[in-house]
């Protein structure tokens, strides 16, 4: 699943490098005609974190896989995903007791993380509270997919900007 996903830079590279068979791309922006053309790609027109979108997702459920480059301040970014997920997951588990779970064991989350602002003070600052909403959400996070053991990192990779990182999420 790619969430915030236009133009399609992430879908494209789940279909192709990923090898996934299906994507469920989630934003209410156009994909690029390269992207929305690929076997297997549904693209859901609505924020991530509309009724519509949501009833897509539990449709799909479960992920091995999301990935996250939604235009959202770091700040607002996991609390979006959380909400949304908690209310996803309950009715995944209260309606289809075969699926129970809206992540698979074990799965992952790519998450890109935007700061507002260039300068490193405020950079340590949005961090430090994205570190602080996962310590309290982790546990929540975990129940996503039955998962006994879940790890948080936080890294500054090549194709980030000065105000980006990624944050990687496992869950065995």
């Amino acid at each position: 699943i790619d969430l915030g996903s236009s133009p399609g830079g992430w879908t494209q590279a789940l279909h192709f490098k990923a090898g996934t068979k299906k994507v469920l791309s989630i934003d209410p922006g156009i994909l690029a005609e390269r992207v929305i053309n690929l076997r297997g790609i549904k693209h859901c027109r609505h924020d991530f974190t509309s009724k519509i979108a949501e009833n897509e997702i539990k449709s799909f459920a479960p992920f091995s896989l999301v990935v996250c480059d939604a235009c959202a301040d770091a700040s607002d970014i996991i609390p979006m995903i959380t909400n949304s997920f908690n209310k996803i997951h309950a009715t995944v588990k209260e309606e289809d007791q075969d699926k129970m779970f809206l992540l698979t064991k074990p799965s992952a989350m790519v998450v890109t993380i935007k700061m507002p602002s260039r300068s490193s003070n405020n950079q340590t600052k949005n961090l430090k509270q994205v570190q602080n909403q996962l310590s309290e959400s982790g546990n929540v996070m975990a129940n996503w997919s039955g998962s006994d053991k879940t790890e948080f990192k936080i890294v500054h990779l090549f194709a980030n900007s000065e105000t980006e990182r990624t944050l990687i999420i496992t869950f065995y």
